[in-house]
């Protein structure tokens, strides 16, 4: 609880396990949470900081590790509390719903981008390829939710693998292993999962190993903003004239996001909301930014 007239008080306490974990005020929290006092607490291992639990096989690539904090607004209850009146719960009504306190396209741009003071982290996930030889291990997310509805979250072409809820590995007698995969990650208010993911190049398409289809000419097709005008990784094409390509050395782009679709809206805008990408960036050595 709060202190009275302003003053200021300490907690202290012991991060007995592994894990992540949610903190947020417990002060009228129907008000103050969803007004945005909470945070994102993680807790490393005894193992190391690259394994997400003192399991050996929850060994991650500590460059491949990501938040995903996953949050909602309903502009009448801010302006409400701005103007200090009452509001009634029962009209409570998500209307924005935020990824790391951005709202797509925020979402993929830079840690502390300039124009965005108050959001500074971003949640494009950046990874490479697995390798057993050059890279074996996999990347991790750790999901959060201080919603007030269940989260559906969708990597398009990619599972997961399960490893960790609320802050618990999941292992089960004799520390045995009940990891499992999932394609939609479905997190339910005051939630965590830790989920372990990697990315197969697994047909290993190249210039000399060609994808086996036709590709349409170049004016019969819509290029995205990201399409580096080749279907190979770490390969760039030709593009059409006046074309404008924000890829930057043949990277690949996944889309992530909520599967509840009016949950990548902001009121009503589509194509907004808690929406962000995978970035896969060829094998190192590359020459990406």
């Amino acid at each position: 609880m709060a202190p009275p007239n302003g003053a200021s008080v300490t907690y202290s306490f012991v991060a007995g396990k592994p894990g992540t974990f949610l903190y947020e005020s417990g002060t009228a929290p129907q008000k103050q949470v969803r007004m945005g006092l909470f945070g994102a607490l993680v807790v490393r291992p005894a193992t190391g900081a690259d394994h997400a639990y003192d399991r050996a096989d929850s060994q991650f690539t500590p460059e491949e590790e990501f938040m995903v904090l996953l949050s909602e607004i309903d502009p009448y209850q801010h302006q409400a509390a701005e103007s200090g009146l009452e509001y009634n719960l029962n009209y409570y009504h998500p209307r924005y719903w935020l990824v790391n306190g951005r709202a797509f396209p925020d979402t993929i741009a830079d840690n502390f981008a300039g124009w965005l003071p108050s959001q500074p982290y971003g949640a494009l996930a950046r990874i490479h390829p697995w390798s057993l030889a050059s890279h074996p291990y996999p990347g991790l997310i750790r999901y959060l939710s201080v919603g007030t509805e269940n989260y559906p979250f969708h990597p398009h072409g990619n599972n997961g693998l399960v490893i960790g809820r609320d802050g618990n590995a999941l292992e089960g007698p004799a520390a045995a292993d009940l990891s499992f995969e999932k394609f939609a990650i479905n997190i339910g208010p005051g939630q965590t999962w830790d989920v372990a993911f990697r990315w197969h190049d697994a047909e290993a398409y190249s210039p000399a190993s060609p994808v086996p289809v036709t590709i349409p000419s170049e004016y019969n097709v819509e290029n995205g903003m990201f399409y580096s005008g080749s279907p190979y990784l770490g390969v760039q094409g030709p593009l059409p004239v006046g074309f404008s390509s924000l890829n930057q050395c043949g990277e690949y782009y996944i889309i992530t996001h909520n599967h509840a679709l009016y949950q990548i809206t902001s009121w009503g805008m589509t194509m907004s909301g808690a929406i962000t990408y995978l970035r896969i960036d060829p094998p190192l050595p590359n020459s990406c930014p």
